[in-house]
Formats: C-alpha cells, sequence, structure tokens
C-alpha cells in the first residue's frame, strides 16, 4: 500500500493482477477470469467502505447518504423534484447549490435506494477585472 490507499482502491486493475498471478489472459483461461471478477467484488466492497470512511461519494450509494455528503460540504438544495420513471417507480431528482458558485445535481434509482447519478458544475469566470478594471461583464472578450 502507498500513502494514498483510496487512490490505489480506485487504480486497482483486477483484471490485470489475475492476468498476473496465473501468468494467463482472462480471454482464454475461465479461472483467470472468475479470479478477476472475483478480485473485483472485493476492490469494490474495499472501495466504498474506505470512501464512506472519507465522506466521498460512490457509484450506488443510498440517495440520503449521498445528499448529506453534499450537505456537508455546504451546499443547499434548491430543487428537490419527485418524478416518475419510465416503470412508474417514484425517484428524486435534485439540485444543489453553494454560494461560492458550484452547482451540483443527482438523481435517485430504485425508489430513493440509490444514487444513479450525479453531477458537479462551476461557475468560472476569467479574471478580466484584473486586465479591464473591476465590474468587467467579459462581454468585450
Amino acid at each position: 500500500m502507498t500513502d494514498d490507499p483510496t487512490g490505489e482502491l480506485l487504480r486497482f486493475d483486477p483484471v490485470a493482477a489475475a492476468e498476473r498471478v496465473t501468468g494467463k489472459q482472462v480471454r482464454e483461461d475461465p479461472a483467470t477470469a472468475l479470479l478477476g471478477m472475483s478480485l473485483d467484488l472485493a476492490r469494490i466492497d474495499a472501495k466504498q467502505k474506505a470512501l464512506a470512511a472519507a465522506r466521498d461519494t460512490w457509484m450506488g450509494m443510498p440517495f440520503d447518504d449521498h445528499l448529506a455528503v453534499f450537505a456537508g460540504l455546504g451546499f443547499d438544495i434548491l430543487l428537490d423534484e419527485p418524478f416518475e420513471n419510465r416503470d412508474g417507480v417514484a425517484e428524486r431528482f435534485v439540485v444543489l447549490w453553494r454560494s461560492d458558485g458550484l452547482l451540483g445535481s443527482c438523481e435517485s434509482y430504485a425508489r430513493y435506494a440509490g444514487t444513479n447519478s450525479s453531477h458537479l458544475h462551476y461557475c468560472w469566470r476569467p479574471h478580466c477585472a484584473a486586465r479591464t478594471g473591476a465590474g468587467c461583464t467579459c462581454e468585450s472578450l
């Protein structure tokens, strides 16, 4: 392990590791493919635990836990829109805002059980005020 165990988990390639162990390629050896799958399942579990301990997010995490991470980072909910997916299952789409210009959005799946997608956007403006004076609207660029 390195000084960054979470980063190591995120970079770990279970298929390559399985191929190094057996000396065979997964497409040619079913046992190597099974070992790769087993290593991946173990990696997924370890990654989720490490990210949860770091108060970070992961694919499919419980939706309320996902929203709690946003709240812990200082985001306020702007919109919490319930909707039904094409199968008639209740879901939620949430838009969040932080006063420094960050905008987040996330969407649930499986009756709010997990997080389907999450996005973070930032409001970038060129540093034109230093070139043209305070109050620059950047329209002249």
